[in-house]
């Protein structure tokens, strides 16, 4: 098989993590928000993914979080890989990150993630757990947390849309109120290109040599978007 760029293509994602039982809310925004190319979760709160997929028809990508140990069978790594950019999935609990931790120790933390997430070939780490929406770039690598969904009454329900063009990705920071979907920011990230009319085995060796038949060594996984036969 080889995998060629389609060019001009935009794509779609809507980025969510920590819904923890809010399944209503998250059906809302993604009727709201559709159509798009791909719902992406990082993690606690996996079942209230179920029907999501028949009903809209949309490819589901998801990492299992340290309160989802039901789901056995999914991945706490997931690796995506797009025309443009190499996106690592995982919910973050394997950092031990918490929110309160003061801003030199979170930076050590998100370093080591950052490096994770090189090791892996990855320019973006995609991540949750700490509830709190965060865009950090660290030596080249980004680490982008959607926020959270759970609907406690006391927060603000988080999610993000990630829309990338050419080389070009936009990040639209999104809050649901209930009723509506708002934009509160968008962020630009530039993408150096991954790929062209490369074969896919000449694709895993430029990403990352851990990658071996669609599963990292660790037990993770990973997609290709816009490929060709």
């Amino acid at each position: 098989m080889s995998i060629n760029a389609v060019k001009n293509t935009c794509t779609r994602f809507l980025l969510f993590s920590d819904t923890h039982g809010s399944t209503a809310p998250l059906h809302q925004v993604v009727q709201m928000e559709s159509p798009c190319d791909g719902i992406l979760h990082c993690g606690d709160g996996l079942a209230d993914l179920e029907g999501i997929h028949e009903k809209y028809n949309i490819p589901v990508y998801r990492v299992a979080g340290n309160e989802d140990f039901m789901y056995t069978d999914v991945p706490d790594r997931h690796l995506l890989v797009t025309d443009y950019c190499v996106m690592l999935m995982v919910h973050g609990h394997q950092w031990d990150l918490n929110p309160y931790y003061d801003k030199e120790f979170m930076y050590k933390k998100y370093s080591a993630m950052a490096e994770a997430a090189s090791y892996d070939g990855a320019r973006i780490l995609i991540f949750g757990h700490t509830h709190k929406t965060a865009i950090v770039c660290i030596n080249g690598i980004w680490l982008i947390n959607p926020g959270s969904m759970y609907n406690d009454g006391r927060s603000a329900m988080n999610y993000m849309v990630m829309i990338e063009e050419n080389e070009l990705i936009t990040l639209h920071l999104k809050e649901f109120t209930g009723s509506a979907c708002i934009t509160r920011d968008a962020v630009k990230i530039h993408c150096k290109k991954e790929r062209g009319s490369k074969s896919k085995k000449e694709i895993d060796q430029s990403i990352s040599y851990n990658l071996s038949g669609g599963k990292l060594q660790n037990g993770g996984t990973y997609e290709y978007f816009n490929q060709q036969e």
